[in-house]
This record gives C-alpha cells, sequence and structure tokens, in this order.
C-alpha cells in the first residue's frame, strides 16, 4: 500500500512537470505557477505544484514556506501551515515579500490549532482564556508597533476588513470596485462602522455610531458558500446584518474575535 500510495504521489507530481528544464529553473518555474494558482484560489493545484517541488529534492525558494502556509491553510491543514508559516518568518525575515502576511496569519491561527471549532455561534464558553486573549492582543501590538491595545484591534479588524471585502463574485477584478467595503473607527468609547456600496453602480457611503455599554460582545457570524458570503450579526439585534466579507470561514473567525474583543475594552472605559 505504500508503494501503490508513492506511486500515485510522483505520478500526481509528473502531471506538473515541465520535463526539458534544469531543476534549479523547475522550481522557479513551479513556483510561478503556484502564484498563479493561489491568485485563481485553486487550492488543490497549488498543493500539487509545491508537492511537486518537495519532489525536485532542491532547497526550495524563500517564498515556499509561506505559499505552502497559506495553501495549507485554506485546505484545512493547520498544524502544517502553522509550521511552514513559522519557517518562513524565522528562514527570510523581515526582508522577505510575505513577511506582514506570514505574521499576520500566524496571528489568525492562533487558537485555531488548539480549539477549532464548527458553531456559527460564538459563546462564552468557546471564547480563549484570558491569558491566550491577552497573548493575542500583545501579538497585534506588536505587529502594528503600538501601545494601545484598542489601536491595535482597530488596525487588524480593518486590515481583515480590506483584504476580505465582499464583492459578490467568485473570481475578483483588482481593478474594479465592486460589493461592499467596510472599516472600523473608534471615537469617544464608541464603535464606528464605515461602508462604502458599490453595488449599484456608483458608490454610497454610509456611516453609524455604536454605544457598546450593555450589549453582548459575543457575536454570532454565518457563512454561505452558495453566495460567497460571511455575514456577522449586528451586537445590538441578532437578526439584523452588520458586516459582510467574502466567504472565509477562517477570517470571519478572527474577525468576530478581534471585534468581540474591541467590544470588551471599550465597555471596560
Amino acid at each position: 500500500m505504500i508503494k501503490i500510495g508513492v506511486f500515485f504521489l510522483l505520478l500526481s507530481s509528473a502531471c506538473v512537470f515541465s520535463a526539458n528544464l534544469p531543476v534549479e529553473h523547475e522550481a522557479v518555474r513551479l513556483m510561478l505557477a503556484v502564484e498563479a494558482s493561489v491568485d485563481r484560489a485553486d487550492w488543490d493545484k497549488a498543493s500539487q505544484q509545491l508537492n511537486a517541488l518537495d519532489v525536485l529534492k532542491i532547497s526550495p525558494p524563500d517564498d515556499y514556506f509561506y505559499f505552502n502556509g497559506l495553501v495549507n491553510l485554506k485546505l484545512k491543514n493547520l498544524s502544517v501551515s502553522e509550521k511552514n508559516l513559522e519557517s518562513y518568518v524565522i528562514t527570510v525575515g523581515q526582508k522577505g515579500k510575505y513577511y506582514v502576511e506570514a505574521l499576520k496569519l500566524i496571528t489568525l491561527l492562533e487558537g485555531e490549532v488548539e480549539t477549532p471549532s464548527e458553531s456559527i455561534e460564538i459563546e462564552s464558553s468557546s471564547v480563549l482564556s484570558s491569558e491566550k486573549r491577552t497573548g493575542y492582543i500583545k501579538s497585534l501590538q506588536a505587529l502594528y508597533l503600538t501601545d494601545d491595545p484598542v489601536k491595535a484591534l482597530v488596525m487588524q479588524i480593518n486590515s481583515l476588513l480590506s483584504v476580505h471585502a465582499y464583492t459578490g463574485q467568485r473570481v475578483k477584478r483588482s481593478s474594479v470596485r465592486a460589493g461592499l467595503m467596510y472599516s472600523v473607527s473608534v471615537n469617544n468609547g464608541q464603535l464606528g462602522l464605515q461602508e462604502k456600496n458599490y453595488e449599484s453602480g456608483f458608490p454610497t457611503l454610509t456611516a453609524t455610531k455604536l454605544d457598546v455599554h450593555g450589549l453582548d460582545p459575543f457575536l454570532k457570524y454565518e457563512c454561505k458558500k452558495q453566495k460567497f458570503t460571511c455575514s456577522i450579526y449586528h451586537p445590538a439585534d441578532q437578526h439584523f446584518v452588520w458586516i459582510i466579507i467574502d466567504n472565509d470561514d477562517l477570517v470571519v473567525r478572527e474577525l468576530v474575535d478581534a471585534l468581540t474583543k474591541l467590544i470588551q475594552h471599550l465597555q471596560m472605559q
């Protein structure tokens, strides 16, 4: 059975090889192919190409560990993802093209490997311990070079909202503004939400403020693959959709967790 498994691994890897290139050039070609597959969100194809890189038995390019971490995260191989992202940060360091993104993904994975959850509603019992919450916020403060936990949470939330804005499309077009874009802010202890809506063909802008005192900070969310959406429900009305992003369960989990921590901090002020 082991021999059969190895045979199929080599066979699937062979399908993505170019027979005429020396291995050092083939490695570069495969990395470019991995990037193209990631741009198309074709995670299975990217995984095959990364496996083909392993078969070459040469020192992988610097970006290999980042993409291996990203692809395994998307394929729900969380421990493998974490190991590769950490290898990228340690091996490449701050000069790496994806250094900041790798740190953000490691932060995203924090707690996921140890405490995965299938529930779409975050209850008090499923929230990380006080020690882990503090560790998460400290990692954001280090990432964004600030001593202010509220500022660090706001910056992380806005980063996630910007990168994963809802477009309503399976394939994104970077040159076209579409869908919904959000950003949060804090002013005088109130939580502000700004929404830019491009769905009607021209942008509309709305802004709301929320006094979070007395509200349940543990937010509900729901993802619908058919509509390519994840929805976060309003903290004052669990039947009203507050924020919509592209369908990504891991991202929406971190958004909900970060928003919960932000509301808790504002409630203590």
